[in-house]
C-alpha cells in the first residue's frame, strides 16, 4: 500500500551542512553589498528588466530556494535524531520495569 505522504529527501547529517545553512544569510548580504551590486548597475537588460533588478531578485529567489532546501534536509535529520532519542528513552523505561 502506498503512503499518501510525499517521500522525504535524504537527510544531510554533516555538521558542515548546518554551517553552510548558517552562512547562507551572510552570502546573501554580501551579494547585496554596494560593491557587488555596482557590477550590475550598467544599462544592460535581461528580458527587458534592468540587470541590477534581475540580480537583486535573482539572488533573493536563490536564497529562498537554498533556505528551503537546507530546511527540509536539516529538519529530517532533527526528526530522525528526535525519534532515536525517544526510542532510547522507551527502551530504558522497559528495562527498568516501569
Amino acid at each position: 500500500m502506498k503512503s499518501s505522504r510525499p517521500a522525504r529527501p535524504a537527510p544531510l547529517q554533516s555538521p558542515r551542512a548546518r554551517d553552510a545553512a548558517a552562512v547562507l544569510p551572510l552570502l546573501g548580504l554580501f551579494a547585496w553589498m554596494p560593491p557587488v551590486i555596482g557590477l550590475f548597475g550598467g544599462s544592460a537588460r535581461v528580458f527587458g528588466i534592468p540587470l541590477i533588478v534581475a540580480w537583486l531578485f535573482g539572488v533573493w529567489l536563490a536564497l529562498i530556494a537554498l533556505a528551503l532546501w537546507f530546511s527540509r534536509r536539516l529538519d529530517s535529520v532533527d526528526d530522525a535524531s528526535d525519534a532515536d532519542s525517544a526510542g532510547a528513552e522507551h527502551d530504558e523505561t522497559e528495562r527498568s520495569g516501569h
